[in-house]
């Protein structure tokens, strides 16, 4: 929601048409690409990914998100969502530090 978005802008600065990543950035902007705080996507990175297709000449920023590198961490909100979608499972809450 911060770095993708910087990188985003810089990138549109240097198109003929700086608008042509505005739905990538306003989706970014919006949360929408985040693994716990987007309302549209069951995966936000996945859908990121998928947008990011479309633009062949970010594909290193496409690598970067699968390798994680724009992933943010989860704070108490995200984590309280991650223990009740787990449920009662000890192993996987214990795996994950949210015990």
């Amino acid at each position: 929601m911060v770095e993708l978005v910087v990188e985003l802008e810089a990138r549109a600065l240097l198109l003929d048409d700086p608008k042509a990543y505005d739905h990538l950035i306003s989706e970014a902007k919006a949360g929408e690409y985040h693994d716990f705080k987007n309302n549209k996507h069951v995966c936000g990175k996945v859908a990121l990914v998928v947008d990011l297709d479309k633009f062949p000449e970010l594909s290193d920023i496409r690598e970067a998100v699968k390798n994680g590198d724009y992933d943010e961490s989860p704070d108490e909100e995200d984590k309280a969502m991650m223990r009740k979608d787990l449920g009662d499972n000890p192993e996987l809450l214990k795996a994950l530090g949210l015990e």
